[in-house]
């Protein structure tokens, strides 16, 4: 499935699921278990397209064989309060008596997808760091580039790389979040010595880099 495709199906599922329970309030055509079962079916669909949307996106698909998976605390922090969030107001909506109430299980459905989502992108490893020729890919949530030549300068204290950018913007790179730590300092070692990036006299030192 196109990754497009995925993001259409996945936008035209919940905006089907929401129209038909907005329109239901006003015009009471399905009792509460119809409509929860419908909601259901076309909450299987959202989140069928929500994975597929992740794991056929084009910078995704052909994930690089040499890299590392990365999950910082960003990453959880993110993803535990969206699902929170959706929990939150799906409780509190089953607590009204009125057909309010239909939209709780809309809330249920998107923060159980957030939870598939978390779990594929672990199984998978699609959250990673990888080292190509002129340029980093960190791939999270979204998927972002780091070009040599955006790079200002390079510190590395406390077993975090900071990336100093050209428009004064910092990007870091914490070791804590791999599981090969040493593989993964002398991975960066390397690019930064074969794109000649500046580096602080003091990383330098750290790094052992001449």
């Amino acid at each position: 499935m196109n990754s497009a495709i995925a993001t259409i199906g996945k936008t035209l599922s919940l905006v089907a699921v929401l129209t038909l329970t907005v329109l239901n309030y006003f015009y009471n055509w399905l009792n509460f278990s119809e409509v929860v079962l419908i909601q259901l079916f076309i909450g299987v669909l959202y989140m069928f397209f929500s994975c597929a949307e992740y794991l056929n996106n084009s910078l995704k698909a052909d994930v690089p064989v040499n890299r590392f998976a990365y999950f910082p605390n960003s990453f959880y922090m993110i993803k535990t309060l969206k699902v929170g969030i959706f929990l939150m107001f799906g409780a509190m909506l089953l607590t009204t008596t009125s057909k309010i109430s239909y939209l709780a299980t809309i809330c249920f459905i998107v923060g159980a997808t957030e939870l598939v989502v978390m779990a594929v992108l672990h199984l998978k490893k699609l959250c990673y760091v990888s080292f190509l020729a002129n340029y980093i890919i960190i791939a999270g949530v979204k998927v972002n580039k780091l070009f040599a030549h955006q790079i200002k300068l390079t510190e590395f204290r406390h077993d975090i790389f900071h990336f100093v950018k050209k428009d004064n913007s910092v990007l870091q790179l914490n070791l804590d979040f791999v599981n090969d730590k040493q593989k993964f300092k002398e991975q960066i070692k390397d690019w930064l010595v074969a794109n000649n990036v500046a580096i602080s006299q003091e990383s330098k030192e750290k790094l052992l880099i001449k």
